[in-house]
């Protein structure tokens, strides 16, 4: 459910601080000081009448008024030394107790505080008073100085650390002027203010103003301490103006009750006007560690409303401030959510709760918002036993490196198998090769012996075929002579037979004429007759001179043919010119 819109009182936003006015005025010229006086306090005559009365104080003049404390100021029994800080409702110093001749804290309240406001800062200081915690500033005593203001005297916090000239006296800061280093060290100033916190509440008392301003940090140990228990008293704050900070604690009248608190770390029930409650005080120790992680507040002014301050309250009343950023721990982040709930139901139901979770984190372990996982516990185990870890990590590494050592040496111990496995096989190669390259070589050299057997061969019978050549030439001449010879035998043989053609012509004649001259010369016939077998054996003398003159030459011919054949086949040679 939406909260209802904030209505204020009327006039209820535009009461301003004291010290602001005080503080915008100082350095304007004199003659112009009234009138922007009279605009700031917008008819708030007691105001008005406070800050004129300062400003007369810082120009020299004396004071129709009580004026604020200041150092060297003596107060009963106290002198005091340095403003330690200061707020809408006093300031804070560090003072010299002479009775007791020791260093205290003294909070001086402003004279404009009223009695009855100061009797229930009285009723709440006696009650913190009762608180035991080692988180939490001790009030000592409080009361009204005679004829001067209302006062509170708490615990020095405060530290020896050495320093140039010896060992000096150092005084705590808040969170909000010393912030904390890392998200661990803000987990663990957060979680001490909680237990400072719950130990108040164990005897019944609400701070209602947690924050980083209201936590001190001791400047050696960095042990975190809670201040200003039950401070927020209504009455003591003024209404915020449009100078006041969304951080300074405000008094806000609305319909139907009374805002108190600081704007910007307030819890949405309180933001409301509700009574505080113990998970008030939880949702603003969220907010605190919200503020140390983001390094912003949860809220900050949006422009809803001109003045700062109530534009804030609106804002919590309105929704859940924005995530925190990325960087912040995914589970301390759960942790916040959870403590800054807008239901007071669901946040921590105590501040002890919450700084157990805080603590958990820290060391480690499960928190009450992580979900149930192994791998979780592995993990924070793992985190909480560094050293274990470390060493079964070395250890299982050590394992790790040995098995590899082992695995590399048996995989290099393969490969050299495999090497020399694959040197065998490359030797067997060599070997065969070299055995084809002896077989090829000793191929080659049967090829080349012969080669050369064969060129000698060639040569030889290159030489033969010449040889044969030359004496083809020779029979080819002995044929062509034997032709010659022929043809002479021939023409021979065919004188001769033209003779024996002249001769049987002349026989012929001659018989003719014998046998004409046969009656004539009977005795002559036997001479002509043997005559006649005379010519006729010489006729076949000469035939056969001719048939064998015939055969000598074909056989000339044959003979070349041949020679012929025998030269083509050793050189191919081409035939000899003239022979057919």
């Amino acid at each position: 459910m939406n909260p209802p819109p904030l209505r204020l009182v009327p006039g209820g936003a535009s009461v301003p601080f004291v010290d602001e006015v005080f503080e915008a005025l100082i350095d304007v010229p004199r003659v112009e000081r009234e009138a922007h006086l009279r605009r700031l306090c917008a008819g708030y005559a007691e105001i008005e009448a406070e800050v004129r009365a300062l400003l007369s104080l810082a120009d020299g003049q004396p004071a129709p008024t009580q004026r604020d404390a200041s150092a060297g100021d003596r107060l009963g029994p106290y002198r005091l030394e340095e403003r330690l800080g200061s707020g809408s409702s006093g300031s804070v110093w560090r003072a010299f107790d002479e009775h007791l001749q020791a260093w205290t804290a003294l909070k001086i309240f402003r004279p404009r505080s009223t009695d009855d406001a100061l009797d229930a800062v009285l009723r709440e200081a006696r009650a913190a008073s009762g608180i035991l915690s080692d988180h939490v500033v001790r009030i000592k005593s409080a009361g009204r100085f005679p004829d001067g203001p209302h006062y509170l005297e708490m615990l020095l916090c405060a530290e020896y650390r050495p320093g140039p000239s010896g060992e000096q006296l150092v005084v705590a800061q808040s969170l909000a002027d010393n912030p904390p280093v890392s998200a661990v060290e803000a987990a663990r100033m957060v979680a001490e203010a909680a237990r400072g916190v719950e130990d108040a509440h164990r005897i019944g008392v609400i701070h209602r103003d947690v924050k980083p301003a209201n936590i001190l940090v001791l400047p050696v140990s960095r042990r975190a301490l809670v201040t200003d228990f039950g401070l927020a008293a209504p009455g003591l704050h003024a209404h915020p103006s449009s100078l006041t900070s969304p951080n300074a604690t405000v008094t806000v009248n609305i319909d139907g009750g009374r805002i108190v608190g600081t704007p910007a770390f307030m819890a949405p029930e309180q933001a409301a006007g509700g009574n505080p409650g113990r998970t008030t005080d939880v949702y603003a120790l969220g907010a605190t560690l919200y503020a140390l992680l983001a390094n912003r507040p949860p809220y900050l002014p949006a422009g809803r409303h001109p003045v700062p301050a109530l534009d804030v309250i609106a804002g919590v009343r309105a929704g859940p401030p924005p995530a925190l950023p990325a960087a912040v721990p995914r589970r301390l982040r759960a942790i916040v959510e959870k403590a800054m709930k807008r239901d007071p139901v669901e946040r921590y139901p105590t501040a002890l709760a919450f700084a157990h979770d805080l603590d958990a984190w820290r060391a480690a372990r499960a928190t009450t918002v992580d979900r149930r996982s192994p791998w979780l516990a592995l993990g924070l185990f793992g985190q909480r036993n560094r050293e274990l870890v470390a060493t079964a990590a070395g250890m299982a590494l050590l394992l790790l490196i040995s098995i590899s050592g082992l695995a590399v040496l048996e995989n290099q111990r393969l490969q050299l198998e495999v090497r020399v496995d694959q040197a065998n096989d490359r030797r067997v190669s060599a070997e065969r090769e070299a055995l084809r390259a002896d077989q090829v070589r000793e191929r080659a050299e049967a090829e080349r012996d012969l080669a050369i057997s064969e060129a000698g061969a060639a040569a030889k019978a290159r030489d033969l075929a010449q040889i044969g050549q030359s004496a083809a030439e020779r029979q080819a001449a002995d044929a062509l002579h034997a032709q010659e010879q022929a043809e002479i035998a021939q023409r021979a043989a065919d004188v001769a037979r033209s003779e024996a053609e002249q001769v049987a012509a002349t026989e012929y004649a001659l018989r003719e004429a014998l046998t004409i001259q046969l009656e004539d010369a009977q005795f002559s016939r036997a001479q002509a007759e043997a005559d006649l077998d005379a010519a006729v054996t010489a006729r076949a003398e000469a035939a056969g001179k001719a048939d064998r003159a015939e055969a000598a030459l074909q056989a000339a011919h044959a003979e070349v043919d041949s020679l012929r054949s025998a030269l083509n086949e050793a050189e191919g040679l081409p035939p000899l010119p003239g022979v057919e």
